[in-house]
Order: structure tokens, then sequence, then C-alpha cells
């Protein structure tokens, strides 16, 4: 029996994989929001889908049933569905955010409106791979609304909490025949910062509330996402087909394993939340996550947009940085960052603009361009020098 509404706006791999069966799990009647209109069809359709759920030990099906689908760009279905759900989760990407936001703006007001008396306040949660992912999606929000009073509403009656989202779903066809199948990993994550919720929210046992989400935001971004660069960047550059390939290679390993062992010196370190032991735990579940064979995830596509995750506030740069002020070498995070500049994918617009930078500028000058570090930065000199290095490796 269905206790509540969701309405999960993207109906791609990670609103299918993740956010759709951990609402689906919790008992709630699940819409779904897209603008595919085949999807949308097989969705109402098929009323469900299954999950291939696969990890070291195989493969099990896992469905997800009592669904049903409408068009984001039906401004009227959008608001009937925003009126009558009890959370709202988007998984559409950070560029989409802003075409979405009016219509929840609009949606939000006439639930207020229609349900001024309601003791559960509604959530919001932007699901995206993006630091601030919910507020940034407030903001849009509040852009959209008319008028100060409207924007006071909302704030005081809604729940944006940021949150941390991760699965691993590759770009692979799952091998159950269904239209709506997907693949994915056995772990999963979703944490929302609970200092953000205007009050308790209804138990959803996928969703843990967390007291510190930065320390939880950097322990994934810092250990998960850049230990997953380092091998998909090298793993691409020594001509791996999946990370689980490159991560066969001695010199891959010892590379992702000694970036881990300097992320946790930070994480410890810079997050007291986090001990030693936890952190210890998080390195050994990822390592196992990426030497499943059945996720056949491809470095091509872990790895791109280099620009952006070699900018100094992201997952290879920052801790490398924080490493460097408690006087630490971060010898293999800088390894990881010139396997990003090495990355030369001819599919990546971003790679292609790393190296047109560097063809142009020179590798100082690309190195600092990208990074927005000082030329004299300690870790400028060492990735030049790494990237010479490199071409004795590749």
């Amino acid at each position: 029996m269905k206790t509540g509404e969701a309405l999960q706006i993207g109906g791609g791999n990670i609103g299918r994989a993740l956010v759709g069966e951990v609402m689906s799990d919790a008992g709630l009647h699940l819409t779904f929001a897209d603008v595919n209109e085949q999807l949308i069809e097989d969705m109402n359709n098929e009323g469900g889908y299954p999950v291939q759920v696969v990890s070291l030990d195989g493969s099990k099906e896992e469905y997800v049933e009592g669904i049903e689908a409408i068009s984001s760009l039906d401004e009227e279905a959008m608001v009937t569905s925003i009126v009558n759900a009890d959370i709202i989760t988007t998984a559409v990407g950070a560029n989409i955010l802003p075409r979405v936001a009016p219509t929840i703006a609009k949606g939000l007001m006439e639930r207020l409106r229609q349900r001024p008396m309601d003791e559960l306040h509604v959530v919001v949660i932007a699901c995206e791979n993006m630091e601030r992912n919910t507020e940034t999606l407030r903001d849009h929000i509040l852009a959209a609304l008319p008028d100060d009073e409207s924007r006071k509403l909302v704030l005081s009656k809604v729940s944006f909490p940021n949150c941390a989202v991760d699965r691993i779903v590759p770009n692979t066809k799952s091998d159950i025949d269904h239209p709506l199948a997907v693949i994915t990993e056995d772990y999963f994550q979703l944490a929302i910062d609970k200092s953000a919720l205007k009050e308790e929210m209804p138990p959803i046992p996928g969703i843990e509330l967390v007291d510190d989400l930065d320390a939880v935001l950097a322990q994934k971004l810092f250990t998960l996402n850049g230990a997953h660069a380092a091998a998909a960047y090298w793993g691409y550059l020594k001509g791996y087909e999946t990370i689980g390939e490159a991560m066969t290679d001695t010199s891959i390993q010892a590379l992702v394993s000694g970036l881990m062992t300097e992320v946790s010196s930070v994480i410890v370190q810079h997050y007291p939340s986090i001990s030693e032991a936890q952190q210890k735990a998080f390195v050994e579940k990822i390592l196992r996550r990426f030497i499943n064979p059945y996720l056949k995830d491809e470095p091509k596509r872990v790895g791109r947009d280099p620009k952006r995750k070699l900018s100094a506030k992201d997952r290879l740069l920052r801790p490398a940085i924080l490493a460097i002020e408690d006087g630490d070498i971060p010898a293999n995070i800088n390894m990881a960052i010139v396997g990003g500049f090495r990355f030369d994918s001819p599919d990546d617009p971003q790679a292609i603009e790393v190296h047109q930078d560097i063809d142009k500028f020179g590798l100082d000058a690309a190195i600092v361009g990208i990074t927005g570090l000082n030329r004299k930065h300690p870790l400028v000199r060492q990735t030049v020098a790494g990237y010479h290095l490199a071409e004795l490796m590749v």
C-alpha cells in the first residue's frame, strides 16, 4: 500500500536506478517527469521497471512498480503533481535546473494555496552530482517567483536540503529484456542535510539524514570521485576498455591506493566528524566497487569534463592543496591530475579544449588557467614535471 506521493523530475539512469528505487521501496507512489516521449509512454504502459543490481557476488533483479509518468513540458500536469507531492526530487543535470525551476515555483505556490493547513512541509531535493545542489535549485526557484512575499512563503514552508548522491550507473545495456531496464551496482548513498529541514521528514529507509553534510560530500568527492578519475584517466591512456580492467593493472592499482591514502589523511585531518576507522571502511568499500566486473564502466565516461574536474575546488586539486598546506606531498593525487591533463578523448569537448589550451598558451599557462592556481604554486611545478615524465609511462 502506497503511503505518500513522490515526484521525480528526470527519468534517466540515476532517476530510475537510485531515486526511483528508493522512493518505491519506501512505499511512495512515484510519478516521473521527463521530456522523452517514448520514455513516458513506456513508463505508463509498463507501470514499472526492473533494476539489474550487480556486485562481486553476481547479478540480481529488483523491480520498481506502481509508477506513472508525465511530460515535464506539460505545465498543468506538473503543477498537479507538485500539489500532490510530499517529496520532489530531480536528477536532470546542473544545466537543466534553471529550465525546470519556473514550473516547480508555480507548482509550489499552487500547493501552498491548496494545502495551507498541511502539518508536513514539502521537501525538495536536487539529486545532482554538484556542489550546493539543492541550494542551486532553490535559488532558481526563488528567482522565478513574482515577489518577495511569495519567496518568504516558499522559504517558510518548503525544505531545500543539499544532498550527497552516489551510485555507479554505467552506460551499459542491462541483460534484462525490458524497455526501461537499468543496470547498476549494489551500493548507493542518498544523504541529506538534516539541519536544512523545516521539520522532521517521514522516514524513508534509503535516505540518510546527516548532521555534517560537508564532511560526507568531501569524503565522497575526494575519495570516490578522485580515485575514480585517477583510474579513468590512466585507464584511458593505457587503452583499457573498462574501469574494472584498468584496476587489474598493478601501476594503476598502486596509484589509486596511494591516492586514497593521501586523501584519507586530508579527510581525517580536516573533517573530524569522520574517524580514521570510518574512512578506512569507506576506502575498502570503494575498492570493491571499482573491481566489479559486471559494471563495465568506460574510462572515457568517468573521465569526461576534465576542465571541471581539474578546477581548484574539485575532486583532485582540493585535497592536493589541503595536503600541501598540511606539509605533505600528494604525489599520487598529482599523478591523477597529470592524467587529467593528458586525457585526450576526441569525443570530449573539454578534453579537446584542454589540449588546445596547452598548444596555444604552453603547458604552464594552461595549467594555471584551468586550475586557477598561482604559477608559483607547488602543484603547478609538480604537474609540469609529471606531465613530461608521463611521456615515458604511456
